[in-house]
């Protein structure tokens, strides 16, 4: 709590104490809040009734009426008095600021007028009363600051020691001129080092003094002071005494306007003391005039009523623009004022009135500029020459008139600029009535600002921005929204608005509404535009990924509200590559919109189909009433796939896989079942293409499976988990061995040694084939080296085939083995070759530059072209396992083993048959002349040890 004094709080005990008379309890209190803590108030025996004081929309206290004795229940006769009463008690709060801020604007014309009374008091002072009116100023102006003690300390000529000469107490204070005697300057001297530079020393707390004033702490005590302020004066560069005032009740901040008025008092004193000390009684008065004319802050001038300037200061030379009060003296004060008229009025009333105090007129400077001054004039008789003559102070005001007709000019800048402004500028009630509207509104809505001014804004906004614009006067700080209105030509146009709710400082409601209006059609329409680009693939204008994903999320979150399916499905093209490879992109560009047309007339118009990337599709299917219905659509999309399409004079035949993923059975987040349906999708494509799988439970496991595989194997080469096994290559002539192929083998921990084919697919797909590959011809090359006279054949990867760095590993691996390069053979399969045939031929003659030997791998499972297969720079075709284990069952298999065998010899290429297990294939393979065998009945992979 805090509490309040002086009006406000007598009105307050006044109302609460009628309040609890009438309510019949204990007490009643009003509890403020503080601004940086919530009330904590202490609880009382009995019941309270606590009623919220609002002022401007805030909470600004409780008013609380506590009961004491037996439980009392309140009725909503007595909370509705309390609630009366807490307005009432928020009426007096706003009375009082009201009066805080009045008294504020009296405190300084008071400022104002103290200091003109001041100076003009002394203007023309007598001798014999000067001290009285020297005390008389500190009286003013002690009670005018709030001191209870002021004070003047004159300094002897050599400034060793002072005295008090005049002083004022406030009532029930002693004064204390008596009781000094005359100080010696050296008893106190850190006080004197501050006033001898002229410094103020001002002080809220004596307790703030610092240590090396021990001996002022110790009079200051004496005298019971408990804060101070002493403001030197100076006459003619030297210390002359000091003026100040003091504290014995309480400690006191003295702001700079009460330093101000001691510096200015304390130059008029100092003025009039040093004339009543050097002038006899005779010049005295003429003295102190004239001094007064020099010193004074105030512009002080003697005029005839003709306005012949006889006399005037450098203050109000210097306001005037003039180097020196003589280029004053002589000129009429008519030639002086902006309007010269202007002064007739004003010597009509001085002669009526005897002076004018506080008046505002304009005066023009030297240069022909405006000067405006607060002007205090009275009229005198002047004995010497017999005639009435005006004396006066001026106080130069042009600032303040500046900063008025600045304000004012302002306004007019503005209201030019609302009026030329490109963008509507208007002023709207709270309920959006315009009550202003600038002349942009005739080119941006094609009305004029009568037509608007008197209307709502409701009226030319659609129908479904209104909830946004009822809203706006919410804001206190600027807010900018967008909103459609209707043009007077009946087109829409959209709105951006910047608006700023203006309230009444009284009542704090919201007085008006000021915005800023500009017609941002084409910015929302390029807007939509680029939003559109973001969320939609530019080649099939379908959702892309980051849309599907996000239609995905919602739609997973509705389903599991409504605890309903939802199907996700995953499309990838059959052999799209080929259409690329053989007819081109740009007719592949084609065939994916064609493609997507199709797949989007099937689906329903809730359903989602979106392109991922290449030649993906994802749909995703809400609303079904159950799962099978999937099906029912994955065999329509597959229908309408396999229909020809023409295309730049060509008929396309090109089919889809598909794979179904259903939410919640196959996962529940958006991962899951993309991951999901992908897995099922190549289970389509391994079943043979042209189909849809469903997800299962095993593929799911085998997905948790493939993970763990590749998180491992991530680790493999660094904790040297990887080995090399080795197979024998015999030549059938001799039965002896003629190489030896490379077979990696990973020794997982917990697993053992795990075959290429389940971690090789892994590697090629994170792209860890590259540095794997890398590893085994450093090692294959190092063995073969150990070997000296055995060829080692090594496996290329599609992916490490293709890639740019592999003429670079190859000769690196040699060079740091030193193995000769015609004991190596790289081998890719038949497919690889296959990828980039122009691509393929110059990788291979660059391998052949080296010196080492290439082999066909996988012979006869691809789709070789006998054209492409003698530009192949090869040393030897390797006929598949797949056609040799069939030897004995199909005759099929024979035919085309042994026509394999008669293109390599006519192409000149030696052939290695693999996978042979059976004294019947080798047989079979001797006759058909078959150079060398590779299989379990010659030889098992084994570490080369």
């Amino acid at each position: 709590m805090h509490a309040h004094s002086g009006t406000l709080g007598d009105a307050l005990q006044e109302i609460t104490d009628a309040a609890a008379a009438t309510l019949d309890v204990a007490r009643a209190r009003v509890v403020f809040f503080t601004p940086d803590r919530e009330l904590d108030i202490p609880r009382t025996p009995g019941a309270a009734l606590e009623t919220p004081v609002r002022r401007l929309g805030q909470v600004i206290a409780l008013l609380r009426f506590e009961h004491e004795g037996e439980p009392r229940e309140w009725t909503s006769d007595e909370e509705n008095f309390a609630a009366s009463i807490a307005d009432l008690v928020a009426s007096a709060v706003d009375a009082a600021e009201r009066r805080q801020v009045q008294d504020a604007l009296r405190h300084r014309a008071d400022f104002e007028k103290l200091i003109s009374h001041i100076s003009t008091r002394f203007v023309s002072l007598e001798a014999d009363e000067l001290d009285a009116a020297i005390e008389e100023s500190l009286a003013a102006i002690g009670t005018f600051i709030g001191a209870e003690r002021a004070h003047v300390w004159l300094f002897a000529a050599d400034c060793l020691s002072a005295r008090m000469t005049h002083d004022w107490s406030a009532p029930g204070v002693a004064l204390s001129k008596d009781r000094w005697a005359e100080l010696p300057a050296a008893a106190f001297p850190w006080w004197m080092d501050h006033l001898r530079k002229m410094e103020r020393i001002v002080y809220s707390s004596i307790a703030d003094l610092p240590a090396a004033a021990i001996n002022e702490r110790r009079i200051l005590d004496r005298q019971g002071l408990r804060s101070f302020a002493i403001v030197p004066m100076g006459l003619e560069r030297r210390l002359f005494g000091t003026i100040g005032c003091s504290t014995i009740s309480h400690e006191r901040h003295w702001p700079d306007e009460a330093i101000s008025l001691l510096q200015i008092a304390g130059e008029i004193f100092v003025g009039a003391i040093e004339r009543n000390r050097t002038y006899d009684a005779l010049r005295t008065s003429e003295t102190r005039h004239r001094l007064l004319f020099e010193r004074n802050l105030a512009g002080v001038f003697r005029n005839t009523l003709d306005g012949e300037v006889l006399d005037c200061n450098d203050a109000l030379a210097e306001m005037l623009g003039y180097a020196s009060r003589a280029e004053l003296i002589g000129l009429n004060a008519r030639d002086l004022y902006f309007r010269g008229e202007e002064r007739e009025g004003l010597i009509d009333s001085i002669r009526s009135a005897g002076g004018i105090p506080n008046l505002e007129i304009c005066l023009r400077r030297r240069n022909g500029e405006p000067v405006w001054l607060l002007e205090s004039v009275h009229a005198v008789f002047d004995r010497g020459s017999g005639e009435t003559v005006l004396e006066g102070t001026m106080i130069d005001i042009t600032d303040r008139k500046l900063a008025e007709n600045a304000l004012r000019d302002s306004e007019a800048r503005y209201r030019l600029i609302a009026e030329n402004s490109m963008d509507m500028i208007s002023r709207t009630t709270p309920r959006g009535r315009f009550l202003y509207v600038s002349d942009a509104a005739r080119s941006i809505l094609g009305y004029s600002p009568d037509e608007m001014v008197g209307h709502s804004i409701f009226e030319y906004a659609l129908q479904e921005d209104h909830p946004l614009l009822r809203h706006v006067d919410l804001f206190d700080g600027p807010h900018t929204f967008s909103y459609r209105v209707r043009r007077k030509d009946g087109e829409v146009v959209w709105f951006e608005s910047r608006n700023r709710a203006l309230r009444d400082p009284v009542t704090g409601e919201v007085a008006e509404v000021v915005a800023v209006s500009r017609d941002v059609s084409e910015r929302r329409r390029a807007e939509e535009q680029i939003e559109y680009q973001a969320y939609h693939d530019a080649l099939t204008g379908l959702p892309n990924r980051a849309l599907f994903r996000d239609r995905l999320t919602i739609a997973l979150a509705h389903a599991k509200r409504l605890q309903s399916p939802v199907a996700l499905m995953f499309l990838d093209l059959d052999r799209f590559k080929n259409v690329n490879d053989t007819l081109g992109h740009s007719l592949g560009d084609e065939l994916l919109r064609a493609v997507a047309t199709r797949l989007r007339s099937v689906l329903r118009e809730g359903d989602t189909i979106a392109r991922m990337g290449g030649d993906e599709f994802t749909v995703l299917l809400t609303d079904l009433k159950k799962p099978e219905d999937a099906v029912t659509i994955a065999q329509k999309l597959l229908e309408i796939v396999s229909y020809p399409i023409r295309l730049d004079r060509q008929e396309l035949y090109v089919t889809t896989s598909i794979g179904i993923a259903i939410y919640p059975a196959d996962g529940e987040t958006a991962e899951a079942l993309l991951q999901c349906a992908d897995g099922a999708m190549y289970r389509a494509k391994d079943a043979g293409r042209n189909s849809y799988q469903l997800c299962t439970p095993a593929m799911n496991t085998r997905a948790a499976e493939r993970l763990s595989i590749e998180t491992s194997l991530r680790h493999a080469l660094e904790r040297d988990e990887l080995v090399l096994h080795f197979q024998p290559e015999v030549r059938l002539d001799t039965r002896q061995v003629a190489g030896m192929e490379a077979l990696i083998r990973w020794n997982r921990p917990g697993y053992g040694l795990v075959p290429p084919a389940t971690f090789i697919p892994v590697a090629e797909e994170t792209r860890m084939i590259a540095p794997i590959g890398e590893w085994v011809l450093q090692q294959a090359c190092a063995q073969a080296k150990k070997w000296q006279s055995l060829r080692v054949s090594v496996n290329l990867s599609p992916r490490q085939f293709q890639h740019a760095d592999l003429f670079r590993v190859v000769s690196t691996a040699l060079e740091e083995s030193g193995l000769d390069p015609r004991f190596l053979e790289l081998e890719i399969t038949e497919s690889t070759a296959m990828l980039n045939i122009e691509r393929t031929i110059a990788t291979l003659t660059d391998l052949r530059e080296l010196g080492v030997r290439i082999a066909l791998d996988d012979f006869g499972t691809g789709h070789s072209s006998l054209n492409y297969l003698r530009r192949f720079p090869i040393d030897r075709v390797k006929i598949d396992q797949e056609f040799v284990q069939a030897i004995e069952t199909s005759r099929s298999n024979r035919a085309i083993i042994s026509a394999i065998v008669q293109m390599a010899h006519g192409l000149d290429l030696a052939v290695t048959a693999e996978g042979v297990e059976t004294e019947e294939q080798l047989q079979f393979l001797v006759e058909q002349g078959c150079e060398e065998v590779q299989g379990f009945l010659l030889g098992v992979p084994k570490p080369a040890e």
